[in-house]
């Protein structure tokens, strides 16, 4: 029999006149009722009216993490009497299971809202978002009822975008540097210096005035920046070569936008140039 299953079955009973009628509180096949008696032997299994209520209050919708952090929240069904309704809470991450929450923490806000029986329906969890891959991500509490036998979900959303330091520079052209009109060298360096394996950039893409002109070629020994950061930050240089011959005389714009392994975000360096017609 399916724990949702209103149940109902005939038996010996005495005369209707020696048993009145009544209302029968019942647990059966997992269902918190009512066992009603009619007439002379009819007993109906009755659920429970089920009202599920909860939420996860942090993190808070689209909040941006970094580190580890609690998840809390709560959880009810407003159909018990007695207790919370709920005796178990279940953590997802993107799909797959945490584990269970710790569940039955003091709520002193549901008490007031719901009534004293309602007062220990928290839930806490730790939550180590370090294996994650940087971006939104959502986190969902399933809530298991005691009347019901079922589960109530409740999602929130959010973003884990890790620590990150980006340093870099573009040395050539120079600040303020006029350059001829044509093919012009390009070169810097880039790292974010929270990486731990590596320089924490992957590659830089060239813009001029804001429009993409090029990638350069990332992963140039320099050695200063190695003894400067430290061995893993060795291959942090960039070069690249952009053509400024469809460009008018005057000052313009050269970015290098150096993309972190970290953050997935771009870093942008950038130095003004004046273009000479040679």
């Amino acid at each position: 029999m399916q724990p949702n299953t209103v149940e109902a079955r005939v038996r010996e009973t005495p005369p209707p006149e020696k048993v009145p009628w009544r209302l029968l509180i019942g647990l059966g096949f997992g269902v918190v009722g009512l066992l009603v008696l009619v007439g002379t032997g009819l007993f109906i299994l009755v659920r429970a009216p089920s009202a599920p209520r909860g939420t996860i209050d942090n993190p808070t919708a689209g909040e941006t993490i970094a580190d580890t952090i609690d998840v809390y929240g709560w959880a009810v069904d407003l159909g018990a009497t007695g207790n919370s309704g709920v005796d178990h809470v279940e953590l997802y991450l993107d799909g797959t299971s945490m584990g269970e929450a710790q569940y039955g923490l003091q709520r002193p806000d549901l008490a007031t809202s719901f009534g004293t029986p309602f007062a220990t329906a928290g839930f806490t969890a730790r939550l180590d978002p370090h294996n994650l891959r940087p971006g939104q991500h959502t986190l969902e509490a399933r809530a298991h009822s005691r009347l019901t036998n079922s589960l109530t979900s409740y999602t929130q959303t959010f973003v884990y975008r890790p620590p990150s330091a980006p340093v870099g520079h573009l040395d050539w052209p120079e600040e303020g540097a006029s350059v001829d009109a044509g093919v012009s060298d390009v070169r810097g360096w880039a790292i974010d210096t929270l990486a731990t394996t590596d320089s924490g950039v992957d590659q830089v893409h060239l813009y001029v005035d804001g429009a993409l002109v090029g990638t350069a070629d990332y992963g140039q020994e320099r050695d200063e920046l190695g003894t400067a950061y430290g061995d893993r930050f060795l291959h942090c240089g960039f070069t690249g070569r952009v053509d400024l011959s469809g460009l008018a005389p005057g000052p313009h714009v050269l970015e290098a936008r150096a993309h972190s392994t970290l953050t997935l975000d771009d870093t942008t360096y950038t130095t003004h140039i004046v273009l000479v017609q040679p």
